[in-house]
């Protein structure tokens, strides 16, 4: 829009557009899962680490979530390969069973008692969290990001571009007059337990 004035944009209740924002919406938690592991591939802080890698896991896993929005599918992932199919299977596996819920044996928790010479008892407690990510494979996984990205996000984001164009092209001025200001409302606390309403097509 170089050399004119500001314009407000539009909403325009139609699917393709929905389509293009659930779409950019995974694409941007690709490229926060992207980053967030490039930076606990530099970090020497155990913590941060855990922290980082944990928030990349949930992120990705975003993406291939059935919910408000339309997820990307595994056949996307698979369509790319076996081993970076395998590959997300793991990772989205381990935000899922690992990350997001304590079901899988990769985490455990038990009590048990000692029972010392002298007579007394002492209550036991061992957890272990067994998941860890090598160098090499939190670097296979960026790559897997990338791919994901490049090889079906940014296509599909130009294929439906170009749709909405034509969409938007073909509306008269009256309709263009009639359309509501594209806005997003802030949220309160209250808002945090309630889920998003799926976008109107």
């Amino acid at each position: 829009m170089s050399g004119n004035a500001y314009v407000q944009a539009k909403e325009i209740a139609h699917e393709t557009f929905s389509r293009l924002a659930e779409l950019r919406a995974n694409q941007q938690d690709l490229k926060r899962a992207g980053s967030r592991l490039k930076m606990c591939a530099s970090v020497v802080d155990p913590e941060v680490q855990h922290a980082l890698f944990e928030a990349a896991a949930i992120a990705y896993r975003r993406c291939f979530t059935t919910g408000v929005r339309q997820p990307l599918q595994v056949s996307d992932v698979e369509a790319l390969g076996e081993s970076e199919s395998s590959l997300h299977l793991y990772f989205h596996n381990v935000a899922s069973k690992f990350v997001a819920h304590s079901v899988n044996p990769f985490e455990d928790y038990k009590c048990g008692a000692a029972f010392l010479d002298d007579g007394s008892i002492v209550v036991a407690n061992l957890t272990a969290r067994l998941v860890s990510f090598s160098r090499d494979e939190v670097e296979a996984v960026i790559i897997l990001i990338d791919q994901i990205n490049e090889q079906v996000v940014v296509p599909r984001c130009k294929e439906l571009e170009a749709l909405a164009h034509s969409i938007a092209a073909e509306l008269t001025q009256e309709e263009r007059d009639a359309l509501p200001a594209l806005r997003i409302y802030g949220r309160g606390p209250e808002s945090a337990g309630q889920s998003r309403l799926k976008s109107k097509s």
